[in-house]
């Protein structure tokens, strides 16, 4: 596309610690700019959310970061960056797997199951808004340890090659970049949403020490989790709840 803020000349490694790492060391010291995109066949200190770990052996998943000026990419805070990326993977595979819904903040599910997290790093400073955003996409795995995973050839029953999924996914977050710019934030909050996995549907939530039955009744701009508890509703920041 003309004009595109993600560019196509990847830096490609066998192997590295972890893409986001790379990326927002080299995007703080200046080496790489906005729109560039790391991917690794394999990572030693690949990261999920709050900590986790995330490992995959070579050639079992996509593993790639993009790094992403906020300014330049005129995109007003990192909760709507986290919209559209979360948009973008789970259109590319409602392509191939019809129930595909996303899992606040940033995970996707396909059939109850984790196919795919998101973990997007920011540095933020008066003059600068960098932010690095990770993917981490379950392709070619046949099982695994915990029952709470799955992957693109247990739910298709084809094996894929990681480097086919780059491109589609990269032109979807750009359509989803431009949808935000046309319709502002406000529609892209709507529709990620809308796509949230057990929205509506009665189902346990842990948190602090209690133990719960609600349901999500939405989203906020602040990036919080609204559920709906009995009578009340309660906000969750990311780290907060289990569900």
């Amino acid at each position: 596309m003309k004009n595109s803020l993600i560019n196509r000349d990847y830096i490609f490694f066998p192997s590295v610690s972890s893409t986001n790492d790379y990326a927002l060391e080299k995007m703080k010291s200046g080496e790489i700019k906005s729109g560039t995109v790391i991917v690794a066949d394999h990572q030693t200190s690949g990261k999920g959310q709050r900590g986790k770990s995330w490992i995959s052996a070579p050639g079992e998943s996509l593993m790639m970061s993009i790094a992403a000026d906020l300014d330049l990419w005129d995109i007003k805070n990192v909760v709507s960056l986290n919209h559209i990326v979360s948009l973008a993977i789970q259109n590319f595979l409602l392509n191939f797997i019809e129930d595909t819904r996303i899992k606040w903040p940033n995970d996707i599910m396909v059939n109850d199951k984790k196919i795919c997290g998101i973990l997007i790093e920011s540095k933020v400073s008066m003059t600068k808004r960098h932010s690095v955003v990770g993917i981490g996409l379950n392709l070619n795995q046949e099982s695994f340890e915990l029952n709470r995973a799955t992957s693109f050839y247990i739910e298709t029953g084809q094996k894929a090659l990681p480097q086919n999924f780059i491109e589609p996914i990269l032109q979807l977050i750009e359509e989803f970049i431009m949808l935000y710019h046309v319709k502002g934030e406000d529609f892209v909050l709507y529709e990620y949403n809308n796509q949230l996995w057990k929205l509506k549907d009665r189902h346990t939530f842990k948190y602090s020490l209690f133990k719960r039955e609600g349901w999500i009744n939405k989203t906020t701009m602040s990036g919080d989790l609204v559920v709906h508890f009995d009578n009340e509703d309660i906000n969750f920041q990311n780290g907060t709840v289990i569900y």
